[in-house]
């Protein structure tokens, strides 16, 4: 939209007929995503020179204007393999991906606690298994008469 369009003689670009992103700035932060527009300048370039504008908006038979180029622009970014198809293919892909890690590591981690709870009976049997034979060992002194002091 700030291009110039090529082959025309008194006015090359939007801002020549009171359109433009407003007035340039040193701060980064300038709002460039909307136009302003100037009716006064406008209308003073359409009544002076109606046909050069309108070769600037519309174009003519050798070039294009400005809101034919900005139509092919819109239409390039919305075909199916325009740049939002592409963003949208590559961001899904992503998503894809990143859900196929997230299933992966919850069978890891299921996997891992199965393994810690087996891990945790077998020593729990273990123990129990101790205690039993600790007692059974404490009930064989007591009956033979042997005191543990």
């Amino acid at each position: 939209m700030t291009s110039s369009v090529s082959g025309l003689t008194t006015y090359k670009n939007l801002s020549a007929v009171g359109i433009s992103t407003g007035d340039a700035s040193d701060s980064i932060s300038t709002d460039v995503t909307s136009l302003v527009f100037d009716k006064e300048k406008f209308l003073s370039a359409l009544n002076a020179n109606p046909d050069d504008v309108k070769k600037l908006l519309v174009g003519t038979s050798s070039s294009q204007g400005i809101l034919l180029q900005a139509y092919n622009k819109v239409q390039s970014t919305l075909k199916s393999t325009g740049y939002i198809s592409t963003l949208t293919n590559s961001t899904n892909k992503a998503i894809s991906t990143l859900d196929n890690k997230i299933s992966d590591m919850s069978d890891a981690l299921t996997k891992y606690r199965a393994q810690l709870e087996k891990k945790f009976n077998s020593m729990d049997t273990i123990i129990s298994k101790m205690q039993n034979s600790y007692s059974s060992l404490l009930g064989s002194s007591a009956s033979s008469g042997l005191s543990s002091s």
